[in-house]
């Protein structure tokens, strides 16, 4: 089902990356992993490691044997050190631990980094959330505030302190929608480098 939600996405993209809308923008655990596996297949560091090691399997420890070596003992030698997993074979095996191992490394780096994204994306949608409730349940109590005042009920001062406050809460409001796009934009950076890098240079 993942991966079904994953591959329609993917057709649905946009050529600018700043114009995706992502399939979710939550901390849950299916939504880190649609954002990661996306991520990661888009990792030119990643996609460098696949075809290493494509290539590397692809060549097998013949590779390794001197063919230079005409004498037919040293070549049975070499052969024989590779079928038991010595020799080249081993140091092989070796580099392509090591290619694994970066690969998941890269791919946990990517992961955490779209965890702290979307996490501190929830909380920010959070308090914006929070701050138009506020403003909404503000501007009641403005109107009604300013009626009165116009029929010379009300002190000056506090219709300029609720005045004030409306400012200080679209502020807040504007302050926290900069955020969520800045954050947006680090996603974006993240699940489609390449894309994001095409816009930047425009």
């Amino acid at each position: 089902m993942k991966f079904l939600l994953l591959c329609i996405w993917l057709f649905m993209i946009p050529a600018n990356a700043q114009e995706i809308k992502l399939p979710c923008e939550n901390s849950s655990v299916e939504c880190v992993e649609i954002l990661t596996a996306q991520a990661v297949s888009e990792s030119d560091e990643i996609k460098l490691i696949d075809e290493t090691l494509k290539l590397a399997k692809r060549k097998g420890w013949t590779q390794y044997i001197d063919v230079s070596a005409i004498d037919p003992i040293t070549l049975s030698i070499q052969v024989v050190r590779n079928l038991l997993g010595g020799g080249e074979r081993q140091e092989r095996k070796l580099k392509l631990k090591s290619l694994e191992l970066a690969k998941v490394e890269k791919a946990s780096v990517i992961r955490l980094q779209i965890e702290t994204l979307l996490f501190s994306l929830e909380t920010t949608e959070k308090r914006r959330k929070a701050q138009v409730s506020l403003k909404e349940s503000h501007l009641k109590r403005v109107s009604l505030y300013e009626v009165s005042y116009r029929f010379g009920d009300g002190a000056t001062e506090t219709m300029l302190l609720l005045w004030q406050t409306s400012d200080e809460i679209n502020q807040s409001i504007e302050r926290l929608d900069d955020d969520r796009n800045e954050t947006r934009r680090k996603l974006h950076a993240i699940i489609f480098p390449a894309r994001f890098a095409g816009t930047k240079q425009k």
